[in-house]
């Protein structure tokens, strides 16, 4: 459906009155598409998602009378929504956050009730989290965006680069990650 006609009822007042967009009317028409595009994007986190449709929608508010044309208020909002996701894709909080469940996988995938391979394993999940974090801010995002699912596809349209760029530099972290592990051993 699009995002004009889910706000379609707003505009219909705006352009009948000549008054001001109903904010309260128009939250709540689009809040439900906003928060799915962000939880889709940050999935399993439900407060996050909620936290970043919240954030959108204040600081449309607080743009609004910079909307020229009432008619573009769902893409208008749908697109601060994006750019919000986008920017906490990049954020070095998320990163921090990823480097530790990718350690806690792998120790749960580890686990084998052996006390002396789990100190291996545990070595081991240091050395892995070193050595992605000795990647450039870029590259740990596409680790991150890796493990997360994400298609090459998905992965070059948040990172703004072609999809032959990611699958080269997803090759070239195989090794780089690989060589950093094993010159720590």
């Amino acid at each position: 459906m699009p995002d004009a006609l889910v706000a379609s009822d707003v505009v219909q007042d705006v352009e009948r009155t000549g008054r001001e967009i109903d904010f309260g009317k128009l939250y709540g028409q689009l809040f439900p598409r906003v928060l799915g595009y962000i939880y889709k994007k940050t999935a399993p986190d439900v407060e996050l998602a909620e936290d970043l449709a919240a954030e959108a929608f204040t600081r449309a508010l607080e743009k609004l009378e910079t909307l020229r044309e009432p008619y573009c208020v769902g893409a208008w909002v749908m697109t601060i929504a994006k750019n919000l996701a986008n920017s906490h894709w990049r954020g070095e909080e998320r990163k921090t956050r990823y480097m530790s469940r990718l350690v806690a996988d792998y120790f749960r995938n580890a686990d084998t009730g052996d006390p002396e391979a789990m100190l291996i394993c545990e070595e081991e999940a240091v050395l892995l989290e070193a050595a992605i974090g000795r990647l450039t801010p870029r590259e740990q995002s596409i680790v991150e965006l890796t493990r997360e699912g994400k298609s090459t596809r998905e992965i070059a349209e948040l990172l703004y680069c072609s999809e032959v760029n990611i699958r080269v530099m997803k090759g070239r972290l195989i090794v780089k990650i690989k060589h950093y592990l094993s010159a720590n051993q």
